[in-house]
Order: structure tokens, then sequence, then C-alpha cells
């Protein structure tokens, strides 16, 4: 906006004529431009100079007219100039603390971040980092291994692990949408006519302090509460349910699906997964049985890191999760001696990375554990081969969070082979205790 258009704009404010589309643009205007902004000091600054003037000046003829009286009083007209500079300071002044009200708050803390992450207003994108406060806006991890780590002004903790979109909004951020993927919170003590409230494509949760965990996709949503307790709505029925500590429910958009709470068991120690059928939380291409060949999964590309300038780094792989609704939300109870099995065959011999995904038997988020390497034993071609890894070998990703992964529950296992498309296939994965693995 130029200069000349902007101070018209004031002016008018100031006398009153502007209409409702030329005051939203002028406050649009100040909220935006530091110009603006310094062109509206300036134009105060000349009030209040006039204004001071003109009183003065009233001051000076007044001690003049000690003895001799005007027969009349200042005519309007003379007090209109003063009237309307002050008037101008006046405005001025309230679109000045409008515009700052307007402008973007922190409500949010970076504490750490793992893999890529961005912040977005829907004008812009901020990558994030730790130590960076965010305002209002809506944060995605673009990646199955990334993770955030949040922190409200109140000590409220939120860790967003593996693909996920939250938008938080309201100036104290206690306004959450989950759009898709996990996120587990630590929860303050809250008022109970402020609570922390959060919306997943299928219901919406109120809590007043507790830690608990989320997964949502757009049928389902999975609630696991550690402490405290959470009272969850389903959007399909508005029927509600309170989920105490140790226990999880899951919220669908069928109406006739039970809403009741369960306790939370730890899941068995041997896990197979099954693939007679399509599984559910999958990424790459399902292939049924056929003649000779078992039902298998062919790896897919998945962006794994998106730079600032836009480029992007993909993986190619397969990666299954523990579906929200099932009666432990993970797939196995990780043991020192467990193994993951991995029945596969790549058409060129590359490394693989091998991670599995953990989470705390309370529902939290324990870290990730990855071993990347080549396997020579893994001939290519069209052979089907076993491979054997003990969980042990697989490293911590944060090692803050547990440096082993025994005692943690396996609820995500990813395979890949990193950004070479090499032919990658799995018709079997497993975990067990090494005495069962074989």
């Amino acid at each position: 906006m130029k200069d000349a258009e902007l101070d018209d704009l004031l002016v008018r404010y100031a006398d009153g004529t502007l209409d409702a589309a030329e005051l939203t643009r002028l406050e649009a205007e100040l909220e935006r431009s530091a110009t603006a902004r310094s062109r509206m000091r300036e134009l105060t600054e000349q009030a209040f100079a006039v204004g001071e003037a003109a009183r003065c000046r009233d001051a000076r003829s007044s001690s003049r007219r000690v003895v001799e009286f005007p027969a009349t009083k200042p005519s309007f007209t003379y007090w209109r100039p003063v009237l309307a500079w002050v008037a101008m300071i006046t405005a001025v002044m309230a679109i000045f603390v409008f515009a700052a009200t307007r402008s973007p708050e922190s409500i949010l803390e970076v504490v750490a971040v793992r893999g890529t992450a961005v912040w977005s207003d829907g004008d812009k994108r901020v990558p994030l980092l730790a130590g960076r406060r965010l305002a209002a806006g809506t944060i995605e991890t673009e990646s199955e291994t990334a993770t955030v780590e949040l922190r409200l002004a109140d000590g409220t903790h939120f860790t967003m692990n593996g693909s996920a979109e939250a938008a938080f909004s309201e100036r104290d951020g206690k306004q959450v949408t989950l759009k898709r993927g996990k996120i587990t919170a630590s929860v303050t003590p809250q008022s109970p006519e402020r609570p922390l409230r959060v919306r997943t494509p299928t219901a919406i949760v109120e809590v007043l302090g507790t830690v608990f965990s989320l997964d949502a996709v757009p049928q389902r949503t999975g609630l696991s509460v550690a402490q405290g307790r959470v009272r969850l709505r389903r959007l399909v029925d508005g029927r509600e349910v309170e989920v105490s500590a140790e226990q999880q429910v899951a919220a669908s958009l069928v109406s006739t699906d039970a809403l009741v709470p369960r306790e939370m068991k730890a899941p068995p120690a041997r896990w197979t997964l099954g693939l007679a059928t399509e599984p559910h939380r999958l990424t790459g291409t399902w292939i049924a049985a056929g003649g000779d060949e078992p039902a298998h999964i062919a790896a897919t590309p998945f962006v794994e890191k998106r730079e600032d300038n836009g480029s992007i780094y993909v993986h190619h792989g397969v990666i299954v999760r523990a579906a929200s609704d099932s009666p432990n939300d993970s797939f196995a109870t990780l043991t020192p001696d467990s193994v993951l099995r991995v029945n596969l065959r790549m058409q060129s011999a590359f490394p693989l990375q091998l991670m599995i995904s953990t989470r705390r038997p309370d529902g939290g988020f324990a870290g990730n554990f990855e071993l990347i390497e080549t396997h020579p034993q893994i001939v290519p071609g069209q052979a089907w081969q076993t491979l054997e890894v003990p969980i042990r070998d697989l490293v911590a990703v944060h090692p803050e969070r547990a440096k082993v992964a025994a005692g943690n529950h396996a609820n995500v296992v990813i395979i890949t082979t990193m950004n070479e498309p090499v032919g990658l296939e799995v018709a079997e994965i497993s975990i067990a205790p090494a005495a069962s693995a074989q």
C-alpha cells in the first residue's frame, strides 16, 4: 500500500468516514506491514505536536486576556483542528493496540526435533528447530521416523512421532486438532473452565490433567490413558465415555460399534504379521497369495525427509503399524532375547534399515531403535530368504528415553532399503524370544 493511500485511510479513520471494507483493509495492513506501523507512529507524533501547540497557543492567549474578556466564546471552527488531531491520536493509538493484540503470539516451544518437521500458518512454512517458539498453527512431521517434542507455557508436554499432523490454536494452545498420526501428552492440572481439548476426525477428548496417547486415522481414534482420567465424545453419535488410568478405548465412525473402555494389557512376547488379508495400517503394496507365491508386501516409496528448499528424500520400504483398536495397541512385548525375523527377497544387494518404534507399558512413546547394515547372507534373486536380527543389536535413536528396547512394546516395524528401489519384498515379519524364533 502506498504512503498517500495509507495516510488517507488513517485520516478518514479519525474522521469516522471509513466503511467496513476499508476498515478491515487498514487493520490488515497495520498487522502485516512494519512500514505501515512506522507511518502510523509518525502521524501520532505529528498529532501530538499539533495538539500541544494548540494548547500552548490557547494558554498564551488566556494570559494576555487577564482583564479584557471576549464578548463571545471561541467558535467551534477555532477548536475543530485541535479536536480532529486529538481524535487522530486516539484513533491511531487504538489501531496500534488492536494490531498489537492481533499479532502472532508464541504459545509453543520446540523442546526437541528428530527428522523432518515443519510449522505452518497457512501462508508460510517454517522448519522446526529446538528452542524455537511458535505461534498458533499446524505442525507436521514428514517422515515415519520423525519425532517432535513440544511444550506449552503451563508445562504441558506433547510428543508427536511418526507421520503426524496437529493444529494448535487459541492463545494458550489448549485447543488441539490431531488430523492424523500419534500424539502423547503429559498434561499439567487444568482449570475445569479451561480444559485441554483435542479433536480428531472421529472424537473429542477433554483433559484436566493426565498422561495419555491418541492415535488418529480418518476412520478411527484410539485413546490410551496412563494416568488420570480423560473424557471422550464420539462425534458420530455424541456418546461420551470416561477413560481411567491404564484403560483404552477406540472411537470409530460407526455408531453401533462398542464404546466401552477396556484394561490395557501387555501384548504377548511372540507376534507374527498375518498376510492372509491386507493389513489395515500398511505402507507398501499387499499382494495376495497365488500359485507358488505366498502373500507378500512389495516396498513402495515414501517421503523420509524434506529440505527447506522443497527438495525431498524418498525411502523405499515396508511399514506396518499396530491397529489402534487392538486389545493392546502394540505387536509384542520385547524381551532381552527377542529376535526380529523377516522373510524377504531383493533384486539387488543393498543395506537394509530395520527399525522398531516402541511405547512404554503405560502407552507413552518410548523411542525408536534401528540397525542399518548390509547382510551378506541375503543373496539377490527370486528366492525367499530369512533374516534374523536380535533386538539388542538395534541402536536407540532416542537414548534419553530408553537405551534398550527390552521392556517396551513394539507397535511399528519399518524395513527399508533407504533411497534405493532394489525390489524389496517381504513375505513374513515376526518378533519372538530367541528360543521360539526358529
